[in-house]
């Protein structure tokens, strides 16, 4: 089974792939509930009614403050997660820890790895050290 959605910022599209019976099932049930939108108007949080909590007119965004809130201190109590973050911080995670910098440039629907790189990496890279085949040639070279 598969999941596609288009990026309009980038005109991008992205397929996400899963097993049907993994751990995804739950969530796209849970998805599922949300009421139709018109096309246009997906947001990333939205109430319980499906609308956004920013309101264009007002320029606030009503009770999304606490309503993140909420979740973070859930993730804090749940997990072993024990410093503040963001929403934004949610995109850089999903960056660091795919496996390589293209995947993860895929993933956010970036059409270049460039800014995955700058911005969302954030996990240090792991290297191995350079280990000359012959170690005792090392201690003779002068």
């Amino acid at each position: 089974m598969v999941f596609i959605f288009c990026d309009k910022k980038q005109r991008k599209k992205t397929i996400i792939e899963w097993d049907e019976d993994g751990e995804m099932k739950d969530l796209i049930n849970e998805i599922l509930l949300i009421p139709p939108r018109r096309i246009g108007e997906v947001h990333l949080f939205t109430t319980r009614q499906g609308k956004p909590y920013y309101n264009p007119e007002t320029m606030k965004c009503n009770a999304f403050d606490s309503s993140w809130q909420r979740f973070k201190d859930r993730i804090m109590k749940l997990t072993k997660v024990n410093e503040n973050f963001y929403e934004h911080d949610l995109r850089a995670k999903v960056a660091s820890d795919s496996g390589t910098l293209q995947e993860a440039s895929d993933r956010l629907s970036h059409s270049s790895t460039e800014i995955t790189k700058r911005v969302y990496r954030r996990k240090p890279t792991i290297v191995q050290p350079l280990i000359k085949k012959n170690r005792h040639d090392f201690t003779k070279e002068k």
